[in-house]
């Protein structure tokens, strides 16, 4: 990837407060540095960035339990159509809606214990920068936002009585009436 790009990629991280200020161009005790790539982004022009955690014979992928964090049981197509069923059965004159939401950056948006942190050293354009969050290429990440996510649905659904709701990874998808929706501020438009 031309240095460019990888600088780019490096200011909008630290924009974002995922990347820590450079410190130099040597590691110090205890920390790594696994390659980093931009990689294109499905269906986009924009880039995103992919850290393989599986490099080399000290990958950090290899310091990880695999069993500890895989297995997850994800929501289906089941469950959904369960969701659908039951919504016509208790209201057969009222018109439904189904919605889908996608969580940008889902995975980026999970920050790291420091101890973590200090093995995340990225090399970009001849300096060292901590990455603070989780990565997209560590056996653990999908397994680290996945449980953040179920907990922010667990609380959705009995804290905050949203009834059908379910989630695959960094997408939450329901259904509901068609008349049943609230104004979300930032984009003042009504949703369900």
């Amino acid at each position: 990837m031309p240095c460019r790009a990888m600088a780019h990629l490096e200011q909008v991280e630290q924009l974002k407060n995922r990347f820590s200020g450079a410190f130099g161009n040597t590691l110090l005790p205890g920390m790594y540095c696994m390659p980093i790539y931009a990689v294109p982004k499905p269906n986009s022009t924009d880039l995103r960035l992919v850290t393989d955690q599986s490099y080399g014979p000290f990958s950090l992928n290899s310091m990880i339990k695999h069993t500890c964090v895989t297995g997850y049981p994800l929501d289906n197509l089941t469950q959904y159509g369960e969701m659908l069923l039951n919504l016509a059965h208790c209201h057969p004159d009222q018109r439904r809606v189904s919605w889908k939401s996608d969580i940008a950056e889902a995975y980026r948006l999970m920050p790291m214990h420091p101890y973590w942190q200090v093995k995340q050293a990225n090399w970009i354009n001849g300096e060292f920068f901590i990455d603070c969050c989780n990565t997209f290429g560590g056996c653990g990440s999908g397994a680290i936002f996945i449980a953040f996510n179920s907990l922010v649905a667990w609380i959705a659904k009995n804290e905050k009585g949203v009834e059908r709701l379910s989630t695959y990874v960094d997408d939450s998808s329901g259904c509901g009436l068609a008349n049943d929706t609230l104004v979300y501020t930032p984009y003042q438009k009504s949703f369900p």
